[in-house]
């Protein structure tokens, strides 16, 4: 079920319960009413409602709503005149009122009486986050360990923030909770909202960040019951954040045929030429934007990740070859430096001496960034301030209308059409270029010694595995340059038997 309206609650808020008076044997007992934000989209009150008509709600039917207390002769509802709040919203909502009412001491189910005082509150719970709070005091103060080349030692600064960044899903989502009424269930409700995708718009859910809050999730409360075996009563029990399965994803292959790479190639660099061809007005088309055609053009002859090659600075080609250290696996490239790859560098130069408003001083601080944003004039690879994470936005922007320009002439570009087995095509993204490279890389190599991909697909098709030739070649093959020049040779002749122009 779609979660896109959802219900949050802020510290304290919760517990405060109070009773109401009964105008009928149907008319609430007891009503929470929300701050003002929540009023504002709609959300006027949850009400418990004692005797309603109809068959009661059992275990099951409470159970079966994610409930893990139930009011035993009450029923909590809504009363909400905005937006219609989806199912999945309006449990949580009645969830998140039942749990603290239990864990402050009200009796949902106890009769009241008109005009009668609201209920004495007990002391509150200690919250999830008071003792996620506590998890990350203990990393900063470098008593959290870990083994490093056989020793334990201190978690990183890196580690921690990526701790601190990964659990902020679980304290939005758990946070305010007892720890104690804290389910598997929840758990995988929070991860499976992260890995899901958007249904409004059909974007791909964050799957890393489900993997990185439930790995800092099961190391927060296994390292806490560690430290604290009196209190670990309180903690919620390890089923309920170990073995979550959340494995790899299935991969997202998506190749781009020679026509699709050409015209996304002319949408960004010479729009209005595209647009000309369509017979559309040139106000109907995106500026140009040679940095990103560069970018895009550089990544289909290079292999290398999105993140990678919007990271590419001048110094990465100064030996007349690629010469780069991979962000995610550290590991060095050493490639040559193909034609195509070549004009890439240079039209990603040319670009960005055209820009007036980018001084060599604005270049050197960039650490010779090559790929720049005409529009804006700063670098297509953006930086977040907090975590130092690399991304491009402005890249992606530019890409979205050039591909909506492109998928005019080519509407696969756009996701428009199906696969030869039926199924729909999915839209182009810049980060295909690598699926692209490497696929074409395979192909180039079909003839060559070494073709394991054309092997295992001889004698497995597409259900086949490598696993078993790789091990044999993860302990005697000696890789090097030349492998790269072998590649490089016959990727070239196979592009120009295929017809890739660019």
């Amino acid at each position: 079920m779609p979660g896109d309206t959802m219900v949050k609650f802020r510290r304290g808020e919760a517990p405060g319960l109070a009773e109401i008076k009964a105008a009928g044997p149907n008319a609430p007992r007891w009503r929470w009413t929300p701050g003002a934000s929540q009023r504002a989209r709609g959300l006027k009150a949850i009400n418990g409602l004692r005797g309603l008509p109809g068959r009661a709600w059992s275990a099951a039917d409470w159970s079966a709503k994610g409930f893990t207390c139930r009011p035993p002769n009450d029923v909590l509802t809504l009363t909400h005149d905005g937006p219609p709040l989806d199912q999945l919203a309006a449990a949580r909502a009645c969830q998140a009122i039942a749990k603290a009412a239990k864990g402050e001491g009200v009796d949902l189910a106890a009769p009241g009486k008109a005009g009668a005082p609201a209920p004495v509150m007990t002391a509150r719970a200690r919250t999830l986050d008071a003792w996620l709070n506590d998890f990350m005091a203990a990393c900063e103060a470098g008593r959290v360990m870990r083994r490093h080349k056989g020793r334990l030692a201190p978690i990183t600064a890196k580690t921690i923030t990526g701790y601190r960044a990964a659990l902020k899903p679980i304290r939005a989502g758990l946070g305010p909770d007892d720890p104690r009424l804290i389910t598997r269930a929840d758990v995988l409700a929070v991860l499976n909202a992260l890995a899901a995708d958007d249904p409004c718009t059909g974007a791909p859910g964050k799957h890393a960040m489900a993997v990185a809050a439930q790995r800092a999730f099961s190391r927060a409360m296994n390292w806490l019951r560690h430290e604290a075996p009196g209190a670990a009563a309180a903690l919620p029990d390890p089923s309920a954040y170990s073995n979550l399965g959340l494995g790899q994803p299935e991969g997202r292959q998506r190749l781009a045929l020679p026509e699709e790479a050409d015209a996304m190639f002319t949408a960004l660099s010479d729009p209005a030429a595209l647009a000309r061809e369509l017979g559309l007005h040139r106000d109907d088309c995106p500026r140009p934007a040679p940095g990103a055609a560069a970018a895009w053009k550089a990544g289909l002859w290079c292999a290398q990740r999105g993140n990678d090659v919007v990271s590419f600075t001048d110094h990465a080609f100064a030996s007349g070859r690629l010469m780069w250290r991979q962000s995610k696996t550290g590991s060095r490239v050493n490639l040559p430096l193909l034609d195509p790859l070549r004009e890439a560098v240079q039209l990603a130069r040319a670009a960005r001496a055209g820009l007036a408003a980018v001084t060599p001083a604005m270049i050197e601080q960039s650490g010779g960034l090559l790929f720049w944003n005409a529009e804006t004039g700063r670098p297509y690879r953006q930086t977040k301030r907090k975590t130092g994470e690399v991304y491009y936005r402005d890249l992606n922007a530019c890409w979205t209308a050039a591909r909506a320009l492109a998928g005019r002439k080519i509407p696969s570009l756009i996701g428009d059409g199906r696969d030869p087995f039926g199924d729909p095509v999915p839209p182009l993204f810049f980060m295909d270029s690598r699926d692209t490279a490497v696929t074409r890389l395979f192909e180039a190599m079909s003839d060559q010694d070494g073709a394991l991909a054309s092997i295992a697909m001889w004698w497995g098709g597409d259900a086949a595995s490598i696993e078993n030739l790789l091990k044999v070649l993860k302990h005697y093959l000696v890789f090097n340059p030349r492998f790269a020049d072998k590649a490089g040779d016959a990727l070239r002749r196979h592009a120009q038997a295929v017809g890739f122009s660019i």
